[in-house]
């Protein structure tokens, strides 16, 4: 029996949602060839019954190929369309609201919930003025979260990439300006207590500590075959 195989040549190509699901399913496996049958399973739009029957020449080429597809994860873009709908990137993030950073924070190192990260970051856009916009007021919205599933992927993962490098490089300096603070603090107050001031140490002792572990957390959801 034939079957048509459609090969993506681009990551926009791809779905979030197909590439959440690939992740999923292949999640802990040593299975080279499982891994690579999934793949073109999952990018290609086949059945797994189907990829069995494709030659093992063919197969490694389309692995091959989505290989240096994912070198890319695309160009970050801070406006997109879909399904009608104009959406903008969060414009001013000096300004970003504790519960949008909340939840992007507590989201974005799991590729699983992706779509609630993204859901977070663009909202639709209100009004527009030459290159600048405004969005949405932010409220946690189940069905947008899900629609970002449907995303191309290089719009995705750009997304995720740019803001990761930003609070990269936010984290790197934060610990230390609370350092600097709390010693301007102690300057200029001598009645701090000390338990208060401890505590405030381990703090930054602790963020300090565990910010390798995030960002590696964060790298570990990028496709790498």
């Amino acid at each position: 029996m034939k079957f048509k195989l459609t090969v993506p040549t681009d990551i926009s190509e791809i779905k979030l949602k197909d590439y959440q699901r690939f992740m999923r399913t292949v999640e802990g496996s040593n299975d080279v060839e499982f891994v690579n049958q999934k793949m073109v399973e999952c990018f290609c739009g086949i059945d797994l019954k189907d990829v069995a029957k494709i030659s093992l020449s063919d197969l490694d080429s389309l692995v091959e190929h989505f290989n240096k597809l994912f070198e890319s994860k695309g160009t970050f873009k801070n406006r997109f369309r879909l399904n009608g709908v104009d959406y903008g990137f969060i414009p001013n993030l000096d300004k970003i609201s504790n519960g949008e950073y909340m939840d992007i924070d507590s989201n974005i190192t799991d590729v699983q919930n992706y779509h609630i990260v993204l859901g977070v970051m663009y909202r639709p856009i209100t009004e527009t003025f030459k290159d600048k916009y405004k969005i949405e007021e932010y409220e946690p919205n189940d069905e947008r979260f899900e629609l970002m599933k449907e995303l191309p992927l290089d719009i995705a993962l750009s997304a995720v990439v740019f803001f990761y490098h930003l609070g990269n490089e936010l984290l790197k300096v934060l610990p230390y300006f609370l350092e600097e603070e709390m010693n301007k603090m102690n300057i200029q107050s001598n009645t701090s207590s000390d338990k208060s001031g401890d505590g405030i140490k381990h703090s930054i002792n602790l963020l300090k500590e565990t910010l390798p572990g995030l960002m590696q957390s964060v790298e570990k959801n990028f496709l790498r075959v």
